[in-house]
C-alpha cells in the first residue's frame, strides 16, 4: 500500500515537470512576431481551501513575453507558512489597452515552518488593463491542485506590473536609431 502511494506521488511529479516542459517548448517554437516585453510587479489577494479557511496572500511577479500572446510568468508569493513559487505559461489575448489572460503551470511550496514541501499544478483566468503612465493592472482567479497531499485551493489576486522593457519602447528605440544612423552607401 505504501509503495503504491509513493508511485502515485512520483507519477504526479513527473506529469508536472512534463507540463512545464511542453508549455515552455510551445513558447519557444512559435516564430518570433515581436520584440520581447518584460514586467516586474506585485500582487495581493486571498486564497481558500474548500473548507473556507481564508488566508491573505501576496508577492512579487516577473513576466517575460517573447511572443505576441505568450510568455512566462514566475512569482514568489507569501501564504501562511509557505513561499509559493508558480512558474506559469502566460497567455494574453487583447490589445494595448487590455487583455484576457490565461495562466497555467506547475507550482511548488517551500515551507517557512515545520510544514511539508508541496508541489502541484495551478491554472487560472483573468483580465488586465494597460495604462500608459500607471503600468498594468490585473485581476485573476486560480485553482491549485497539490499532488503531495491532494490539496485543492482557490485564489484571487489583484496585481500591478511595471514594464522594464516594452514593445512600444523597443519600436521607438529602433525608429530613433534609423533616424540617427542613416544607411551608409
Amino acid at each position: 500500500m505504501g509503495n503504491e502511494k509513493l508511485e502515485m506521488r512520483n507519477e504526479k511529479w513527473i506529469y508536472s515537470i512534463l507540463l512545464l516542459m511542453v508549455s515552455m517548448s510551445a513558447v519557444a517554437q512559435v516564430p518570433r512576431l515581436m520584440t520581447s516585453e518584460m514586467h516586474i510587479g506585485a500582487h495581493a489577494g486571498i486564497s481558500t481551501d474548500f473548507k473556507w479557511n481564508i488566508q491573505p496572500t501576496g508577492g512579487f511577479v516577473f513576466e517575460y513575453m517573447n511572443q505576441k500572446f505568450c510568455g512566462l510568468q514566475v512569482e514568489a508569493n507569501y501564504r501562511s507558512k509557505y513561499i509559493d513559487i508558480p512558474m506559469l505559461m502566460h497567455l494574453n489575448f487583447g490589445n494595448e489597452k487590455g487583455a484576457f489572460i490565461i495562466n497555467l503551470g506547475p507550482q511548488i511550496g517551500a515551507p517557512l515552518a515545520k510544514q511539508k514541501f508541496y508541489y502541484g499544478i495551478t491554472g487560472g483566468l483573468g483580465g488586465e488593463i494597460r495604462t500608459r503612465k500607471a503600468g498594468i493592472f490585473d485581476l485573476d482567479v486560480r485553482f491549485l491542485y497539490g499532488f503531495a497531499e491532494d490539496t485543492k485551493e482557490l485564489a484571487a489576486h489583484l496585481g500591478w506590473y511595471w514594464p522594464l522593457r516594452s514593445r512600444k519602447n523597443e519600436k521607438l528605440k529602433m525608429k530613433n536609431e534609423k533616424l540617427n544612423n542613416p544607411k551608409q552607401q
